[in-house]
């Protein structure tokens, strides 16, 4: 679903000159730990909670959410500047942890939290909508390696190595 929507939304992009926002792999911080602790079953009810609480954010009738793979997902913004997706990828990360899910085996907080990377770009001829993907989960690992619960971000007006250099 994220690839095809992904797909009209970037040429509908591309023809408007419109900006397209993506907080891309929104990743449950110490989920490994998460399911050693309470275990697969607790595990995926953690991963319904978690989109739940996603799901309550982006109420734009444009804005798509949906999971990508394991304990990861994705949140499209068409034709949304980067100081509303910053926004909305805050209150991403704070409205699961208003959810209290207990995380016990976390380092971080009692509490399951979120990291996230956000990407802003203007698509181009000269630009894959791959790049976009690929600029926000670096940013994704920026947030990881700034010790996670928090959201990092890039910019890129024209090229992808703009995206990808933040």
């Amino acid at each position: 679903m994220y690839d095809k929507t992904m797909e009209v939304e970037w040429g509908r992009a591309l023809r408007k000159h419109e900006r397209v926002s993506l907080v891309v792999v929104i990743d449950i911080d110490q989920f490994k730990q998460y399911n050693d602790r309470y275990g697969h079953s607790m595990g995926d009810e953690c991963i319904v909670k978690v989109a739940n609480a996603l799901d309550g954010v982006a109420s734009r009738p444009t804005a798509l959410l949906a999971r990508y793979g394991g304990e990861a997902f994705v949140l499209m913004l068409p034709n949304t500047d980067r100081e509303v997706a910053l926004m909305l990828a805050e209150r991403c990360r704070r409205a699961v942890i208003d959810k209290q899910i207990p995380h016990a085996a976390s380092d971080l907080s009692d509490v399951t939290t979120i990291s996230a990377g956000l990407c802003t770009m203007v698509p181009s001829e000269t630009i894959d909508p791959s790049t976009i993907f690929d600029a926000a989960d670096k940013m994704l690992y920026q947030a990881k390696q700034k010790g996670r619960n928090c959201v990092e971000y890039a910019w890129s007006r024209k090229t992808s190595d703009d995206a990808l250099s933040g």
